[in-house]
């Protein structure tokens, strides 16, 4: 192949790095493999032609993050970040199905809520801040806080 270079043609070559990956589809799988690995795997879970979910490796192949289009609807409603041990500790949901987070819950080791964070403005930020104690709430800060009730 031979793209215009000046006044002559040259060879295109690919940068190196585009050759270092390869994309291996398995039905309504779709696995991307990268110099260390699996990096990234996307899902088709209703057959519909989209992507449902899409999981993200380090270099040790544990999990780091998944995105999920839980809705259906061809946006992500629903964000995990996983610890080192492949257990999730944030969680990222979108409540207006906006494809964006809106709010995010933090959990402790044994999976225990422990803050919740929401963006009440619709500005990416969160601006209000649910703390949590033994599973109840305990405070709250932040726009249009209300005590909690005891």
């Amino acid at each position: 192949m031979c793209v215009l270079a000046g006044a002559g043609c040259a060879r295109f070559v690919p940068p190196v790095e585009a050759t270092q990956y390869t994309v291996v589809e398995m039905g309504d799988e779709q696995m991307l493999y990268g110099p260390h690995g699996l990096e990234r795997a996307a899902y088709d879970f209703d057959h519909d032609g989209r992507v449902d979910a899409i999981l993200y490796y380090d270099r040790r192949r544990a999990r780091v993050r998944g995105e999920f289009d839980l809705a259906g609807g061809g946006r992500l409603t629903r964000w995990e970040y996983y610890d080192a041990r492949g257990r999730v500790v944030k969680v990222g949901a979108s409540r207006r199905n906006s494809g964006r987070p809106d709010e995010w819950t933090l959990a402790d080791e044994q999976g225990h809520l422990v803050s919740r964070e929401l963006d009440q403005d619709g500005d990416g930020r969160p601006d209000r801040w649910e703390h949590y104690r033994n599973g109840a709430l305990f405070t709250v800060t932040g726009m249009g806080s209300v005590p909690p009730i005891r």
